[in-house]
């Protein structure tokens, strides 16, 4: 009986209803009611300006990221004159930084809803931060005057493109509602585009400095070209602008739980 009486222990009672709490129950779909076919969701998207940015973002999220992953070991060993084992042990920090920043970006994302309430502080806001920051540090990278300093500050740059990416996350469940599946689907698809498209790109470009003995902070400064537009595309995004008519909370219409 003693642990029957446990189990039914009444849980304690719900914490006031905050924006946080405001913004959980409206996204937990208990109010609502909104179906639509897959024609019509794909409308809605195609229709919708933040998805547009959340896109775009995503491209050029990935694009900068594809250096670190790609020709980067390359790159290092031209420019440089590493050998390949010291460029491939390079090559193993930026991809470091990259996950320690998507914890770091997790952390400080939650935390900055929780203080400000604001949806567009914590994403948007703060994703525009984050890349200019990375911008800007891919740019003192051409500067660099050692493989070490640059690697150095690569890795930096790649610490705070890891911390943009919790924000990307949270802004599709933001204006997606019950379809965050397709939505994240399509940003996911964007972003492989991104990747691709660069990949390709930075093979004819370093092969191109290669033959022609061409300035190798080209490469930077497209990276950094690429960051800085990731920036700008978050700063056109509006998580509160939802790709289906907002539900207001229950016991609260009209009233927007994100507020900017």
């Amino acid at each position: 009986d003693a642990e029957i009486d446990l189990i039914r222990a009444d849980p304690p009672e719900k914490p006031s209803s905050g924006s946080y709490e405001r913004m959980v129950e409206e996204q937990s779909g208990q109010a609502e009611t909104d179906t639509v076919s897959a024609g019509q969701l794909a409308l809605r998207m195609v229709g919708s300006w933040s998805m547009w940015a959340l896109g775009a973002q995503s491209i050029f999220r990935a694009a900068g990221y594809s250096l670190f992953i790609s020709w980067f070991p390359a790159y290092l060993e031209y420019r440089f004159e590493v050998s390949p084992t010291e460029a491939g042990t390079f090559s193993m920090y930026p991809l470091a930084a990259v996950i320690i920043g998507v914890l770091i970006g997790g952390a400080s994302v939650d935390q900055l809803f929780k203080r400000t309430g604001s949806k567009w502080i914590s994403r948007s806001g703060f994703s525009v931060t984050v890349f200019s920051t990375c911008a800007l540090i891919v740019l003192c990278a051409t500067w660099a005057p050692s493989v070490g300093a640059f690697v150095v500050l690569m890795s930096a740059s790649a610490l705070f493109s890891g911390m943009g990416a919790p924000a990307a996350w949270a802004a599709t469940i933001d204006i997606s509602g019950r379809h965050t599946g397709s939505v994240m689907g399509a940003v996911n698809m964007a972003g492989v585009l991104g990747d691709l498209i660069t990949m390709v790109l930075l093979g004819y470009v370093i092969n191109d400095i290669r033959q022609a003995g061409g300035d190798w902070n080209l490469v930077v400064f497209l990276v950094f070209g690429i960051y800085l537009a990731c920036a700008l595309a978050w700063l056109t995004f509006n998580p509160n602008l939802r790709i289906e008519a907002p539900v207001a909370p229950k016991g609260n219409p009209g009233k927007d739980s994100g507020g900017r």
